[in-house]
């Protein structure tokens, strides 16, 4: 302790202190360089710069990863004072890291002219990583350098993330597709009113954002068969929402049909309804064309 104290980086020593926290140090060496694992130059940096335990660890971790950082590297993370730099270490190249995140913190800050700015102030390690994160997920190449560290990371940044979603969201689309196989069956228009399944997870949350309901909250039970959802839209308007049918697949009942706001049916929708649960029921009969024929009459409904 008294050679750290003396010889080595006191501020290192009494943060590790504060901390409670000795077992980084290599207390089996005499001379206060090797205690620290550094050379007995890079304590004389560490030293001139009156380093702390933060960058004391920033300089150690990364060295332990196989980067060197220089007196520059050091000054710029100074200059970055980032709390999650240690972050770095292993994740990729710190030094180029960090001079990379102060170019793009320049290019983002605003000028007096700017009527609109870059949210300059979401720039940082934590930005990085996460961006970095997403182009792993998204099978990019972080060894391209123009990927890792590209023009514009807030663009870069912001144009990967719907891409990770998409891939995330891979198995709901093919459970979608499957299930909407499965209920395309039930497909019926009659009296000028249609109904059919719901296509996609995206189509679901638009339907409820539109009605003002709850319906994008079902497609992980849709999708998986323990419901069915259907919608139900004037012919003349076939994308417009108006009413969302949930079916009770089982016993070909009908659990909830509701419009705008969860509106009751309407006497039209409700006599629609009960000729297409009727025309279900009987087993989903068609014409030699495909259209729907009706039991009563065997024919195709007006």
């Amino acid at each position: 302790v008294e050679a750290l104290l003396l010889h080595g980086l006191p501020l290192v020593l009494h943060d590790l202190i504060r901390e409670e926290r000795f077992s980084e140090v290599h207390w089996e060496e005499a001379k206060p360089a090797s205690m620290l694992g550094l050379t007995r130059g890079e304590l004389r940096l560490g030293q001139k710069h009156e380093w702390g335990v933060y960058f004391w660890r920033l300089f150690v971790r990364s060295k332990a990863a196989g980067e060197l950082l220089t007196e520059e590297d050091m000054i710029s993370a100074f200059q970055l004072a980032d709390e999650n730099l240690l972050a770095l270490a292993g994740r990729g190249p710190v030094g180029k890291s960090i001079r990379y995140l102060l170019r793009q913190m320049e290019r983002c800050a605003p000028e007096a002219e700017d009527q609109d700015p870059q949210p300059y102030d979401i720039v940082d390690v934590s930005y990085l990583l996460d961006y970095w994160h997403m182009a792993e997920r998204a099978d990019r190449n972080l060894n391209d350098p123009q990927v890792r560290f590209p023009r514009d990371l807030v663009l870069a940044h912001d144009t990967m993330i719907p891409l990770v979603k998409a891939l995330e969201d891979a198995p709901m689309h093919q459970k979608f597709r499957t299930r909407r196989k499965q209920l395309q069956k039930y497909s019926f228009q009659a009296d000028g009113l249609l109904i059919r399944p719901a296509k996609s997870q995206k189509e679901l949350a638009d339907e409820g954002d539109a009605l003002h309901h709850c319906v994008g909250s079902y497609a992980a039970r849709h999708a998986g068969g323990k419901t069915a959802i259907f919608f139900l839209r004037r012919a003349a308007a076939p994308n417009e929402p108006y009413y969302t049918l949930e079916l009770d697949e089982a016993k070909l009942v009908v659990r909830q049909n509701r419009g705008l706001r969860n509106c009751s049916r309407t006497k039209e929708v409700q006599a629609f309804e009960e000729r297409w649960l009727e025309w279900v029921r009987a087993g989903c009969l068609r014409d030699e064309k495909g259209r729907p024929v009706l039991p009563e009459t065997r024919r195709r409904p007006a």
